[in-house]
């Protein structure tokens, strides 16, 4: 037999660790008149054990019990099981949030697809290039749509991007450069077309974004409604 040196508990010889708490058990002697007894009326070929108290039942320890108390290593393990299920959680709305960006992006992608079809069949003087790149920190597609021949040329990219990191965003933009010559007459054009002029490191950028929450149908009339008053802006004097 073995006693755990924690508890106390007695246990038989062939396990390693007390069941309760978890501790290396110790052996002790067999023959210890405090483990085994026989009875000599007791038949032959059989042995009676008497049953000490560290190997009964005391039902007010049963999980069921009014006092039941867990141990040391239980309450790790429902720690560990709580931090598991709040992190499957996590995971679940993150995968939530990640699908409904993809949508956000299909749908943009998909509608300036249809935008630029549109544009191709009704002028012959309208050219577009699309790029694609993807990778760690943003997944993007930008439509480069020209306009006119030799000097009266004009390129206005347009890009979708799926921002992953540092936030997780989907944003549609028209590059207004080409708006204007200079950067007095890009800078009013393209607030005069509704849209913004950001100052970076690298620059000035002249920008140009939908409403939020726009629906296919919505975003086409806005995209039609905003390259006509960018080419009336472009080519102006």
């Amino acid at each position: 037999m073995k006693r755990c040196p924690l508890c106390g508990k007695i246990w038989e010889v062939e396990k390693i660790f007390c069941p309760w708490d978890g501790n290396r058990l110790e052996a002790i002697a067999v023959s210890s008149p405090e483990v085994v007894a026989t009875t000599s009326d007791a038949p032959k070929n059989l042995s009676t054990f008497e049953v000490f108290p560290e190997t009964s039942v005391d039902e007010n320890l049963l999980p069921g019990g009014s006092d039941f108390k867990k141990t040391e290593a239980q309450s790790l393990l429902d720690v560990a099981l709580m931090a598991i299920q709040q992190k499957r959680i996590r995971e679940q709305e993150q995968l939530r949030d990640q699908m409904k960006l993809f949508e956000e992006f299909n749908l943009y992608c998909r509608t300036l697809q249809y935008f630029v079809d549109s544009l191709k069949s009704q002028s012959d003087n309208f050219t577009y290039l699309v790029e694609h790149s993807d990778d760690v920190q943003e997944l993007r597609f930008r439509y480069n749509l020209s306009f006119g021949d030799g000097r009266y040329r004009r390129t206005f990219p347009v890009s979708v991007n799926y921002s992953r990191e540092p936030t997780r965003e989907v944003s549609l933009e028209i590059n207004l450069y080409e708006i204007g010559q200079d950067k007095d007459k890009r800078h009013f054009r393209t607030e005069k077309a509704g849209g913004r002029v950001d100052a970076t490191i690298y620059g000035y950028r002249y920008l140009l974004t939908p409403p939020s929450k726009l629906d296919s149908a919505e975003l086409v009339k806005w995209l039609e409604t905003s390259f006509k008053s960018i080419f009336k802006l472009a080519y102006s004097d």
